[in-house]
């Protein structure tokens, strides 16, 4: 699956940061996320890092308002939902990508997972698009986790997935080796 040398590293640039300040100023208030504010900005610059590789290769769609927590972005034919998480460190293998059970987390009708790694300690300017899975893949994968009481250090039921068992960034694109883009 997706060795550490394929990480993909995008620099977060001024016009990446203010679209998700935007996005984050007006989205504040979302329920899917336990982070709340903080965690929206930084799930919109993964977002918009994303969608700044993947529209050097082809176009790219922000999906209708009315289905925003389905999906982050369409490419391909494909409906991809991009989860990001905050790292002090860059990406190792034995990272993961988490879903949420509550909420939208396993109904999201989306059919791609792309995980996203952003280190803060680098002021946001450097994500990591570290990989993906289809989403029957992504359960079929997934190590579940639960939420034990209010004392639990996992602050939701989730569904974990390490890094190395994603697939590599670059089989996403058109020429790359996913028989569902070709």
């Amino acid at each position: 699956m997706t060795k550490q040398t394929e990480y993909m590293r995008i620099g977060v640039t001024p016009d990446i940061r203010v679209k998700a300040q935007e996005k984050a100023d007006a989205f504040k208030q979302n329920p899917y996320t336990w982070r709340m504010f903080p965690g929206r900005l930084l799930g919109f610059i993964g977002e918009e890092a994303t969608y700044s590789w993947l529209a050097q290769y082809g176009e790219v769609e922000w999906p209708p308002s009315y289905d925003r927590h389905n999906y982050d972005l369409f490419f391909n034919g494909l409906k991809i939902d991009v989860k990001t998480k905050e790292r002090n460190y860059t990406p190792r293998p034995y990272f993961e990508v988490t879903v949420g059970k509550e909420g939208m987390g396993t109904t999201q009708e989306c059919d791609i997972y792309f995980g996203v790694s952003v280190n803060p300690k680098e002021s946001y300017n450097e994500a990591w698009l570290v990989g993906y899975l289809h989403k029957k893949e992504f359960f079929d994968k997934a190590v579940f986790f639960a939420h034990e009481g209010k004392f639990s250090q996992i602050p939701t039921d989730r569904y974990n997935v390490e890094f190395s068992k994603l697939r590599p960034p670059h089989e996403l694109l058109p020429n790359g080796q996913d028989n569902l883009c070709q």
